[in-house]
């Protein structure tokens, strides 16, 4: 369920920001992992190959905005495929040596990393608004003067 929030908040964040695409991007990327998930048993190899095949295109589509959020999102899913990847070679081998035990732990935190894209976003919004921006607007333009 927590895919269907996220696409939420990304889907959010893409109304609010310069940066739609990207935003908008992993917004339908959690939801096709949701659908993935709920179409997929975790024990099918296929979920694991179909959901590092999406966040492949995702990273693709990520890398040609050419923008820093962009990048940094993009870094993100090859870090969330290559755990894609260690948790279909822990099933495929039915071993649980690389990351099967704690898998939701590092793709929660991946997640969270996602999310940390959006504070300079943030930053550079409110940063413009209020008072102090129009004292800052105008200190900065006398000091240009000198």
């Amino acid at each position: 369920m927590y895919l269907i929030y996220c696409a939420f908040i990304f889907l959010l964040f893409a109304n609010l920001s310069k940066n739609k695409i990207e935003w908008f991007t992993l917004a339908v990327l959690s939801l096709l992992i949701w659908c993935n998930k709920e179409y997929f048993d975790n024990t099918e190899q296929s979920l694991y190959y179909i959901r590092a095949f999406l966040a492949f295109i995702a990273a693709q589509i990520l890398m040609t905005r050419v923008s820093k959020l962009g990048l940094y999102q993009s870094f993100i899913q090859f870090l969330i495929i290559s755990s894609y990847a260690a948790l279909a070679y822990d099933v495929a081998n039915k071993e649980h040596i690389l990351i099967y035990n704690n898998y939701a732990g590092v793709i929660h935190g991946l997640v969270a990393c996602q999310f940390i894209g959006v504070i300079p976003e943030l930053w550079s919004t409110f940063r413009n608004i209020g008072p102090v921006s129009n004292f800052s607007d105008r200190l900065s333009k006398r000091i240009q003067k000198i």
